[in-house]
């Protein structure tokens, strides 16, 4: 009777080591992927600032010009640089929200990662000649080829 209840002692024992074990092992340190993306972000949002400073600039001559009545062909391209200056800016706003909350979830050890990694490869792409899209583009790599820690053992043998 004592050797069946020093096993199970033991056993449980082992289990719960393990089991620490496989919490600690899931949230991994990502704490380089975290700073890269947060200044990923912050570069993203100081460049949506100078974008709309610029909109902002290119408006002030379409808002001066309404009332000439000859100047149609200028008005349409400042409209034109406004459109195209807002949907960047609106863009780039977006893309630095992603970011901050995308890596608070990486701090935080979600279990989304490979959707964030692509997440964070697509903006990366299309901002691409940008420093922040180069940020988020070794973000989403280093996420997706960071291989996640199986402390457990596979069979239940090793257990014993």
């Amino acid at each position: 009777m004592y050797g069946k209840l020093r096993f199970l002692q033991l056993f449980f024992e082992r289990h719960a080591k393990l089991k620490i074990n496989r919490i600690k092992g899931d949230q991994m340190n990502r704490q380089t992927e975290f700073i890269l993306a947060i200044i990923g972000a912050s570069f993203n949002m100081i460049v949506a600032l100078i974008a709309a400073f610029f909109t902002g600039v290119n408006l002030l001559p379409l808002i001066f010009s309404m009332g000439l009545g000859d100047a149609s062909g200028e008005i349409l391209a400042f409209l034109i640089l406004v459109l195209i200056g807002a949907v960047i800016f609106i863009f780039l706003v977006a893309s630095s929200i992603f970011g901050m909350i995308a890596a608070f979830k990486l701090k935080a050890g979600t279990s989304r990662l490979k959707t964030i990694a692509i997440i964070f490869i697509v903006v990366g792409g299309i901002q691409i000649a940008s420093i922040h899209g180069i940020l988020y583009l070794i973000v989403g790599i280093m996420l997706l080829s960071k291989k996640q820690q199986n402390v457990l053992p596979e069979r239940e043998e090793e257990l014993i």
